[in-house]
């Protein structure tokens, strides 16, 4: 808030200010040296003599007399002078020194005015400034509260995003990692049945060796038979043989087949 200093002027002008010391010494002053004017009129105005009563011895004593009179009237109007010269010079010092207190007096009162007005001013510039300071800190306060959502929005924004992200990530990883074990267990358990597989046929054929191995004993055994029996009995033993190799042959059939089936299962 300014203050017009127009209006600063105006309002201590405006104040009447009572009678000072100075003003009534004055007046003293003035009247003193009228008195002593009135005075000197009245020394100038008295009477030199009469000369109808003049005679040569009168006349020097007149003119003594006159000498001595008018030094003496000189005399007191010198002193007049001087008293008025004095009275006026210590009217002039009491006026000056009248008007210099006066002078103080009314600057020490401006000089309080104006430290009252100063103050005042000062008051109201420092609440002006504090209420200007609070309207910046509540504004700043606001918008700090504001950037502090946002940054939080977009924090929560990114967490969400590269949360995401790693979830995907993990599940692929997860899937990977599943479906090489996947193939892994695949490969093992095919390597495992070609193995089996394998050690099947391989005791499939040692098997089959062993049965053709017999048969041919049992040949050999038979061949054997027929050339030690007689003929007679050679059908009987033909058909017995014959009979036997029959068996020999289903039961080597049937083992057979019992791998076989085994080896499927497994």
């Amino acid at each position: 808030m300014k203050r017009d200093g127009h209006s600063l002027y105006s309002r201590r002008q405006s104040q009447q200010d009572p009678p000072s010391r100075w003003e009534h010494e004055a007046a003293q002053e003035e009247a003193q040296g009228e008195e002593a004017a009135k005075v000197s009129l009245e020394i100038k105005k008295a009477p030199k003599g009469d000369a109808s009563t003049y005679s040569p011895s009168k006349a020097e004593d007149k003119d003594s007399e006159s000498d001595e009179e008018s030094e003496r009237s000189e005399d007191k109007q010198q002193a007049a002078k001087e008293a008025a010269v004095k009275a006026t010079e210590k009217a002039l010092t009491q006026a000056r020194k009248a008007v210099q207190d006066a002078i103080k007096e009314e600057e020490a009162r401006q000089r309080a005015q104006v430290e009252g007005d100063v103050l005042a001013v000062q008051a109201e510039v420092e609440q002006e400034i504090a209420a200007r300071l609070s309207d910046a800190k509540e504004k700043l306060m606001a918008e700090k509260a504001s950037r502090l959502q946002e940054a939080e929005e977009r924090l929560d924004q990114v967490f969400a995003c590269r949360l995401q992200d790693a979830t995907a990530n993990m599940r692929k990883a997860i899937q990977a990692n599943v479906d090489e074990g996947r193939k892994e267990l695949e490969a093992k358990a095919q390597k495992a049945l070609q193995d089996a597989r394998a050690k099947q046929l391989n005791g499939q054929a040692e098997k089959l060796q062993e049965a053709e191995k017999r048969l041919k004993d049992a040949k050999a055994r038979l061949s054997n038979l027929k050339g030690d029996t007689s003929k007679g009995n050679d059908d009987g033993s033909e058909e017995a043989s014959a009979n036997e190799d029959e068996e020999e042959e289903e039961e080597e059939e049937e083992e057979i087949g019992s791998d076989e089936s085994g080896s499927d299962s497994g």
